[in-house]
């Protein structure tokens, strides 16, 4: 996958060959390797190369809407318009903007709604496949596709279909605006003006739905920021965070040289490291110290149930069905790179025989660090998976999972649990790594 430019310009109109002219010399003049234009212009497929010319990659982007008629082009017809018009005639990538805005139903991916064509969650996966089955049949397997939003809707608008956008993409764009036109091109502040504050509130919530996928800042409205040093803050804070490029928005007549050049001096963003090196030949046994520091660790579990909840539920707080997804996540986060997986009958043999952890007997010691898997054997389909943190009351060791407020006890063999509603069924067996 090609990926996208670290920096990239966006751009909302381009009608006619002056505007052309000025995002053009306004990429430049942030010192930008790509643009990012608004799908709406009927004139971007005939003018990608004067991009290509500058050394500009172009990527489209829009708001699509949820139904066939109203405001806006339906997402089903811009993926056909990206597939059959943009990619043949040269466009380098492209990023979906579902939103969820009051009084604009028509482009509403929060609804639920009996009045859809189809449901919005079928909807992101059809767009976003039929612009990837698009770039294939150009041959264009380097073809990224991406995702952008509200800062914090992954968290205020839960309902949209997230699983389903982040599936069939490559890297995610939250929106980390601290300033903004309204409706009356005035500038405005969003929240207290400081980017800090912006990541702060927004990028918890691309976190937790990213699936393991990069994650590009997009800084905005850049026309608006009146100090050298916010955009300096932008920059440093999305290095911290180990994010995967800047784009800002957005090309207008009011981005003035000292902005641009503000922009142009910020360092291009390290490529992503891992926060703990570990060498080509390490192990999941090798890793089971993190993913014990992870289970531990009250913050790290809690933001693992978190991504859990979203992922499976759409709530970050309903834990209902979470237990695999939550064990996936620490194990991600450890290194041991599974995968989100639902499903305990999906996980455990994933474990088992794919990654080679040998199966232990519940009547055989166990450690820390081993998985207890419960299968049910009824019409019921329960399951359970769960980490042991602490094995040292082997018939009730410290875990954990989906389940209470964090780590907790459960006895091997079944029974009431101290701090869980719900009562727990007999280990059927353990995983331990080799």
């Amino acid at each position: 996958m090609a990926g996208f430019a670290d920096k990239t310009l966006w751009a909302v109109a381009m009608d006619n060959a002056a505007d052309v002219a000025r995002i053009v010399a306004q990429a430049k003049g942030i010192g930008a390797g790509g643009v990012a234009i608004r799908t709406r212009s009927a004139i971007l497929a005939a003018n990608i190369k004067p991009f290509h010319d500058a050394g500009l990659k172009v990527y489209g982007w829009r708001w699509p809407a949820v139904v066939t008629t109203g405001g806006g082009r339906y997402a089903i017809d811009e993926a056909k318009f990206v597939a059959d018009t943009l990619i043949p005639a040269g466009l380098d990538g492209y990023i979906a903007d579902p939103e969820s805005e009051p009084g604009s139903p028509d482009n509403d991916w929060s609804r639920q709604d009996a009045n859809l064509p189809i449901p919005v969650t079928q909807l992101a996966t059809s767009m976003c496949k039929i612009i990837r089955d698009g770039a294939d049949k150009a041959g264009r397997a380097d073809f990224p596709i991406g995702l952008t939003s509200g800062g914090d809707y992954p968290t205020s608008r839960p309902h949209m279909p997230w699983k389903e956008f982040v599936a069939g993409c490559d890297a995610l764009f939250p929106q980390l605006y601290w300033r903004a036109r309204n409706n009356e091109d005035i500038c405005k502040t969003v929240g207290d003006a400081k980017p800090d504050t912006r990541f702060d509130v927004c990028l918890p919530g691309w976190r937790a739905i990213a699936q393991g996928k990069p994650i590009i800042g997009i800084a905005g409205e850049i026309s608006c920021v009146t100090a050298a040093a916010e955009f300096q803050a932008f920059a440093k804070r999305a290095a911290t965070e180990k994010l995967a490029g800047l784009h800002f928005y957005t090309s207008d007549g009011h981005l003035d040289d000292a902005q641009m050049a503000a922009i142009k001096a910020l360092q291009p963003l390290q490529p992503l490291q891992p926060a703990v090196a570990l060498s080509a030949e390490a192990t999941d046994k090798d890793k089971v110290g993190a993913l014990l520091a992870l289970g531990r660790n009250p913050t790290a579990l809690a933001g693992a149930k978190q991504i859990a909840g979203i992922v499976v539920n759409r709530d970050p707080n309903n834990m209902h069905n979470c237990c695999a997804a939550t064990l996936s996540c620490l194990m991600d986060f450890s290194g041991m790179l599974v995968g989100l997986r639902e499903e305990v009958v999906d996980l455990a043999p994933h474990i088992e025989h794919v990654r080679g952890w040998g199966r232990i007997a519940v009547d055989q010691p166990i450690r820390d660090g081993d998985i207890g898997v419960f299968v049910g054997g009824d019409a019921s389909h329960l399951h359970h998976i769960y980490l042991v943190l602490d094995a040292t009351d082997q018939a009730s060791p410290l875990i954990a999972d989906n389940q209470g407020s964090g780590a907790h006890r459960r006895p091997v063999k079944g029974g009431a649990m101290q701090g869980v509603s719900n009562s727990a069924s007999p280990t059927t067996y353990f995983l331990r790594a080799n």
